[in-house]
């Protein structure tokens, strides 16, 4: 699998491609195609589930565009478009907005199983119910996020 793909990462990329604005999975030919029914079963439903999310986010994804075309105000932003004084969001690299609303910190490698994940100033609401909201500013530690599961905070 030339570019050292496993079933682990490249369920990783596709949860991370549900929050762009394009979603593509490119794989060459000579090498194991990216279609997730070729990965295992586990793999497969893993990364079913990260692109029946990315269709949930389709309109919002659309409306964005629009916005961005009208008020040239862009899709996504880092952490520092909102707390520019803030030393954590000057840092944050990987974990954004989409749209004013929608922070996103993806999983960007399978070891270690865990990452942490900054929350500025604010009350924060995890995407999936039944979780308790967190008062910002605060680093939440995720570990063992199950790859089936595309967390969205």
């Amino acid at each position: 699998r030339g570019g050292g793909e496993t079933p682990e990462l490249l369920v990783r990329w596709y949860q991370l491609s549900t929050f762009m604005s394009i979603m593509r999975v490119h794989s060459t030919k000579t090498e194991v195609p990216h279609f997730p029914w070729l990965w295992g079963a586990e793999a497969e439903v893993a990364m079913r589930k990260a692109m029946n999310l990315r269709y949930r986010f389709i309109p919002m994804l659309y409306s964005l565009a629009h916005h961005q075309y009208t008020s040239f105000e862009a899709m996504f932003h880092p952490l520092l478009y909102f707390w520019p004084e803030d030393p954590h969001a000057q840092v944050a690299t990987d974990q954004w907005f989409v749209g004013r609303h929608l922070m996103v910190a993806p999983m960007l490698s399978v070891f270690p199983p865990w990452r942490q994940v900054y929350l500025p100033p604010g009350l924060w609401h995890h995407f999936n119910p039944g979780t308790a909201a967190i008062q910002g500013p605060h680093t939440l530690t995720l570990n063992d996020v199950p790859r089936a599961e595309a967390e969205v905070a």
